[in-house]
């Protein structure tokens, strides 16, 4: 059976006052939404935002088949340990040669870790939906895109943006 780690962008205090609330936390958002589709996936949380974060014992990065990391409050260029911590967690995570998906706050973490820059979004907070986001040639024949429509909206919420892409980085898709 498969196992990922997901990585939750949240702080204890952020993820406390949700919960306080009834929200649910950013990764039990994706879990919900990954089990939907993958019922048989073992999934692990790692709160790497948090200053007592650990894999369970015994657990390596190698364990896992690949990570998902989760939307975060957090802004990616603040120098706090959740922030600082989470773009580390990533690059040793980057190390087994594993899959990450990172959406959001994870491509942005993804991006710092491997090179690029992140600012914030030049056409002011994206909230709610991302609109008319667009495939361009390569994202059209990519697998993670299979089903989806060449145009769609996606769930967001975010105050930056990618501003410089990695070395090495492939747009699939963008909007404007």
């Amino acid at each position: 059976m498969a196992h990922i780690l997901l990585m939750e962008g949240n702080p204890e205090k952020v993820r406390a006052a949700a919960s306080k609330i009834g929200l649910d936390t950013a990764t039990e958002i994706y879990q919900n939404a990954i089990s939907s589709h993958f019922p048989e996936l073992e999934m692990t949380v790692l709160n790497a935002a948090d200053e007592n974060a650990a894999l369970p014992a015994g657990m390596s990065f190698t364990d896992f088949d690949g990570m998902v990391v989760s939307g975060s409050s957090l802004r990616a260029n603040d120098s706090e340990f959740g922030v600082t911590n989470q773009i580390e967690t990533l690059k040793a995570f980057c190390e087994t040669g594993k899959p990450v998906l990172g959406s959001c706050w994870g491509l942005q973490i993804a991006a710092i870790a491997a090179g690029g820059k992140v600012g914030v979004c030049e056409k002011g907070r994206e909230i709610g939906f991302a609109r008319k986001v667009q495939l361009n040639e390569i994202g059209v024949n990519h697998a993670f895109f299979s089903g989806k429509g060449p145009v769609f909206d996606a769930p967001c919420i975010h105050y930056d943006e990618v501003i410089a892409l990695p070395a090495e980085a492939t747009i699939l898709c963008s909007n404007k």
